[in-house]
């Protein structure tokens, strides 16, 4: 490509409103969508597809000050290429961050949402089973590109690394342990919601502040996919917090994420 076709390629890609990203060793191009209820969508491309992902930046957001970011993981009926199914059945945790009671904590962070693909998973695990190896099971190229999009999102908006935060519900809440083993450190506090990890690896999350949640007629991941996450971390001397919802099926996110204190609690993670 001589020096003037290949000003008109780059000139192409701003007028179109595209970046052109490395991620993984893997080109990744991430296009701008739409705006929805305030959060942004976006195209990740990867090398296993496109991934869609949604980005919310605080009222007081300005481009100098530096704001917490809150990563989420949906669940396995959120899978999907439309950019809001994900969105749309989240309200709830949605609300709890952007339109919370505590005015003080209300809206004082960056959120990022991504969507998984239709039949792919966060964890390539079964579910029915309440933990696994990590050892044994490559990490997914969905969570790959999820790691990916969170180093685009620090580098491109005003992040403050000391305060990065995941969560997650059933299929996202295996995706949270999963991220938390295997980039261990990374995230600063971290609530996983009816899901499972690998206990082998428990004392590699043993020093993040921890709140887990489960109710105890979940019919979908057993409650001792918590229980046994919760015992391996106290054995390693972890202070996690565990809530445990008497008589509540799998839908338990809707008690964690309507706790008084849950995003109070997060905000006050720092990282030291």
């Amino acid at each position: 490509m001589n020096g003037i076709a290949g000003v008109i390629v780059i000139a192409a890609f701003m007028f179109l409103g595209i970046q052109v990203c490395r991620a993984g060793g893997s080109r990744a191009v991430v296009e701008r969508e739409d705006i929805r209820e305030g959060f942004s969508g976006f195209v990740w491309k990867y090398d296993g597809g496109e991934m869609p992902y949604r980005i919310h930046l605080p009222a007081g957001y300005d481009g100098k000050q530096k704001f917490p970011l809150v990563l989420f993981l949906h669940a396995a009926g959120e899978r999907g290429s439309d950019n809001w199914l994900h969105m749309r059945n989240n309200a709830v945790w949605r609300n709890a961050w952007t339109n919370g009671p505590n005015v003080k904590t209300r809206d004082q962070v960056i959120i990022l949402a991504p969507q998984c693909p239709a039949n792919r998973q966060w964890v390539n695990m079964d579910w029915s089973q309440c933990t696994y190896d990590l050892d044994r099971t490559r990490i997914s190229e969905e969570l790959k590109a999820v790691y990916a999009i969170l180093e685009h999102v620090i580098k491109t908006r005003k992040v403050d690394t000391s305060r990065l935060y995941i969560t997650g519900i059933s299929m996202g809440g295996y995706g949270t342990w999963d991220m938390l083993a295997r980039y261990h450190g990374f995230f600063v506090a971290a609530a996983p919601v009816c899901g499972g990890g690998s206990v082998k690896h428990a004392d590699k999350m043993a020093s993040t502040p921890l709140w887990v949640f489960h109710g105890d007629a979940d019919n979908v991941v057993p409650v001792l996919a918590s229980r046994l996450m919760v015992d391996a971390l106290r054995k390693a001397k972890s202070d996690v917090k565990y809530t445990e919802y008497p008589g509540v099926g799998h839908d338990s996110w809707n008690n964690a994420y309507t706790e008084p204190d849950f995003v109070s609690w997060f905000l006050s993670q720092v990282r030291k």
